[in-house]
């Protein structure tokens, strides 16, 4: 309808035929009202949509800021990082991985933070910062998560930590590789015809003054492939069906010809095809591969 002065008017029509003599009564009704209100529930959707948009950016954000964009070029070592997401990404996790340069090596760290959203960063974060600074002063990967350990106390973090804490330094063609277990799933080595575990259990961070951690040993040959990883991995369920430590050293084997990046694909790929629907948790991994007739690297 039209106003006197020309302008629109929006109407609501309500017709009904009242006998049967074919007349029809209506009723007009201003809908002024109802038109803005529909114009405000659009801005609100539009705000709502623009505000969701920003929160996932903010925890892609914050994710990419837990993973490296890249690990550090080591002569005569392949290395490689993979991260997958639990869900569709729209949450923040606690996984996180880290690889640099130390005095005479690298030191590589891995580790999981309890529980997800801003708390969880919050202590993730604050893991990874103390793991790059706590190497200047602390002689051993044990030494490292005890001042992870310590640091959680102190700043009253509320969350635990799991963690495996590496050294690497190059020994001729082959390197040394020292590591340390806080709760957290022992990496793999494939080597030979076999794959086995690396290192010894150890506590949690994070609960406890003292926590007992054991540096260990192992020196990686060529042709070695040694992997790191969450326990997104091994508990990726189908039903009651865990994937399981067992398929893991299956895949580790089978796929130990391939290169680092090909291996750490391999591995996030089966767990998340093992579960059905999206993965409900965090997948981290890293791999060190040393190519079979790699030359000597002085150390």
């Amino acid at each position: 309808m039209r106003r006197a002065d020309g302008t629109g008017l929006p109407v609501l029509l309500n017709a009904v035929m009242r006998d049967d003599t074919g007349v029809i009564r209506f009723c007009l009704f201003a809908a002024t009202d109802r038109r803005e209100y529909e114009r405000e529930l659009l801005r609100a959707r539009q705000r709502a949509e623009r505000s969701e948009a920003e929160a996932r950016e903010l925890v892609r954000t914050l994710q990419r800021s837990f993973i490296p964009p890249a690990l550090p070029d080591i002569p005569g070592l392949q290395v490689a990082g993979a991260f997958r997401p639990a869900g569709r990404g729209d949450v923040v996790g606690g996984d996180f991985y880290d690889m640099y340069e130390t005095a005479g090596g690298w030191a590589l760290a891995l580790g999981d933070v309890c529980g997800k959203g801003v708390e969880a960063a919050v202590v993730t974060s604050l893991a990874r910062y103390t793991l790059r600074a706590a190497p200047i002063r602390e002689p051993s990967p044990s030494a490292v998560l005890s001042a992870l350990n310590r640091t959680l106390l102190r700043e009253r973090a509320g969350r635990f930590v799991t963690a495996v804490y590496g050294r690497l330094v190059p020994a001729g063609e082959h390197f040394r590789l020292t590591v340390s277990l806080a709760g957290h799933p022992h990496p793999l080595r494939a080597g030979g015809d076999t794959v086995g575990e690396i290192g010894r259990p150890g506590n949690v961070l994070g609960l406890l003054p003292r926590v007992r951690l054991t540096d260990v040993d192992v020196d990686l040959a060529p042709g070695d492939a040694v992997l790191f990883y969450t326990d997104g991995v091994v508990e990726a369920r189908r039903g009651e069906e865990l994937y399981g430590e067992d398929r893991l050293r299956l895949l580790l084997g089978a796929s130990r010809a391939m290169g680092a990046a090909g291996i750490a694909e391999a591995v996030v790929n089966e767990a998340v095809a093992f579960q059905p629907g999206l993965p409900r948790d965090d997948i981290a991994v890293v791999v060190l591969k040393i190519p079979a007739g790699r030359a000597t690297i002085e150390g």
